[in-house]
């Protein structure tokens, strides 16, 4: 934003302002920004406008000249005001696999936002014969964020990108940002939804829980509809939220619990329809109604959808892969 004061007398219709790189413009017409009164015409009145057009991390010569309209043409003043200033580089980058990253020109601070990756959901089972069991959905990562790190252009940032982890698996990967072999920033995944009891029960159990919450699948036999998948549920670095910090954009949803359907109970055949559960909002994926459960989007760090229970072993379907993390880097 340029600011200026306004002639105290005489006729005035408003500025001038040039600007170019390597040197002062040499008169009105050489690049001209801009031509108007700002935002008050006012003798002696402080007036402003905003110069677009620049480019990001450079520095500009400016000088501005006054000028009053007439039937002959625009008349300017002598004299002129010249100053200097120095574009801020600005931007917002998006990283869902592992890479580098350079720091541009001009860039001397950033904010970096991690993403763990989310945890598949839970495959569909049964207790013993009878007793149908939804897989639950997977958890979203942790989401950790830090500001104002001070760089210099040219340095390179190594990115590192968390792939899903897998049902009944603590082995999480995580998301982070390095510098030198120094970590900048890290946020661990979800680890994956573990059995409760015994395995060979195939009971699948709740969703891993470390962003937003992995959702319990449909229990027929107790009349147990599957849950939504949790959001925003702060990812144990962030404290309070999973979403993005300037943006607001929402990542590390719980994935939707599955579906179940038919059941032999007492000896006799009850069907008991729980279509499955819809992921948490910001990428979880949904439960399986009577189907695999669906994938959560990738590169948000959600957990996929439970799969759904058909009434028969045979029908036990398995559940979506989580979303891998992600690493933003703005400046």
């Amino acid at each position: 934003m340029v600011k200026w004061q306004n002639p105290s007398k005489g006729p005035f219709s408003g500025v001038v302002i040039c600007a170019k790189t390597g040197g002062y413009p040499t008169s009105p017409n050489d690049n001209r920004k801009y031509t108007g009164y700002g935002d008050n015409k006012n003798a002696s009145a402080w007036s402003n406008t905003i110069i677009g057009g620049l480019t990001p991390g450079t520095t500009y010569y400016f000088r501005m000249w006054w000028y009053a309209s007439c039937s002959a043409g625009d008349m300017f003043s002598s004299s002129a005001k010249q100053f200097t200033c120095a574009t801020i580089a600005s931007g917002r980058k998006v990283f869902t696999s592992s890479t580098t990253w350079t720091v541009p020109t001009g860039v001397k601070s950033i904010n970096i936002h991690c993403t763990g990756p989310g945890s598949d959901g839970r495959k569909a089972g049964h207790v013993g014969l009878n007793r149908g069991v939804a897989g639950g959905g997977g958890g979203g990562g942790c989401t950790a964020y830090q500001k104002n790190i001070t760089v210099t252009p040219g340095q390179i940032i190594t990115i590192s990108v968390g792939a899903s982890c897998a049902s009944n698996s603590t082995n999480a990967a995580s998301s982070s940002a390095s510098l030198n072999g120094v970590v900048l920033v890290t946020a661990k995944g979800s680890p994956g939804g573990r059995f409760i009891g015994s395995s060979t029960m195939h009971y699948p159990a709740y969703g891993a829980s470390d962003g937003g919450t992995g959702a319990k699948g449909g229990l027929d036999g107790e009349f147990y509809a599957p849950k939504i998948g949790g959001s925003n549920g702060g990812g144990n670095l962030q404290s309070t939220t999973t979403r993005e910090f300037g943006t607001g954009t929402l990542y590390s949803a719980g994935g939707g619990g599955g579906g179940c359907d038919n059941v032999y109970s007492s000896g006799s055949e009850t069907s008991y329809t729980f279509p499955g559960a819809s992921g948490g909002e910001g990428g979880g994926g949904n439960g399986g109604s009577f189907s695999v459960g669906a994938n959560a989007t990738a590169g948000s760090g959600s957990g996929g959808g439970g799969g759904s229970y058909g009434g028969q072993s045979s029908s036990a379907h398995v559940g979506g892969k989580g979303g891998s993390g992600n690493v933003i880097i703005t400046w």
